[in-house]
């Protein structure tokens, strides 16, 4: 019974785990796509600056 619980610890603690770099891995990624999406904004903005009149 005591091996049980403890390979149903383990199991869990790996899972939980997982999921822990998995959600992190996710905002990573995340923030990867939202820094892009504004140095594209940015350099469009300043694009615009730097047109000669």
């Amino acid at each position: 019974m005591m091996k049980k619980k403890y390979l149903e610890n383990i199991d869990m603690a790996a899972k939980f785990f997982d999921a822990h770099v998995t959600m992190n891995m996710e905002a990573i990624k995340s923030f990867d796509n939202y820094a892009h999406l504004m140095m594209e904004s940015y350099t469009k903005m300043l694009s615009q600056f730097n047109k000669p009149s």
